[in-house]
């Protein structure tokens, strides 16, 4: 533990933020968590965490690929600042949700940058309904595939959702 109570570990973390329809009135709120979550660490360490920021959001259009459905907001970085700035400027959107596309992307990104000694960790920050792309079992489907490959997902949901199809 560092000063104020931050956290120090060697980490390399994908907050995935829930950005759909579904969250249009509670956007400031993920925003105030996704804040708080990257205010606990300690950048001052000798190895400090790095995070990531995917925002998860369908496309306009009637079919997406994973990267337009799965924005990455912010690269994986140590830089705190960085990271509060891209959480403040994520637009509201009024989109559809795709699990499967933001664990992909998420994997896939952690495939080009992620740390050898960091074991990949991906947060998901939802309401567990993939609305597009596919079903909550395509999303399930996903997350084995990540949970195979040695990446941990933790889930934190802001409503009962698909929570069980997740796990």
């Amino acid at each position: 533990i560092g000063a104020a109570g931050a956290c120090r570990a060697t980490v390399d973390a994908w907050l995935l933020l829930d950005n759909s329809r579904s969250f249009y009135d509670t956007h400031d709120n993920v925003s105030a968590w996704a804040g708080g979550f990257v205010d606990r660490f300690a950048y001052d360490a000798a190895d400090p965490p790095r995070i990531g920021i995917i925002q998860v959001n369908w496309c306009d259009k009637i079919e997406c690929t994973d990267t337009e459905s799965a924005t990455v907001v912010m690269n994986l970085t140590s830089d705190r600042d960085a990271l509060l700035a891209a959480i403040a400027a994520r637009p509201r959107t009024q989109r559809k949700t795709c699990i499967s596309c933001a664990l992909r992307v998420a994997w896939n990104q952690t495939a080009l940058q992620g740390r050898e000694d960091a074991q990949p960790t991906f947060i998901l920050l939802s309401d567990y309904y993939q609305t597009a792309g596919g079903t909550n079992d395509k999303a399930a489907d996903e997350a084995d595939v990540v949970k195979a490959g040695g990446g941990r997902i933790l889930a934190v949901g802001l409503s009962e959702g698909g929570l069980d199809e997740v796990q």
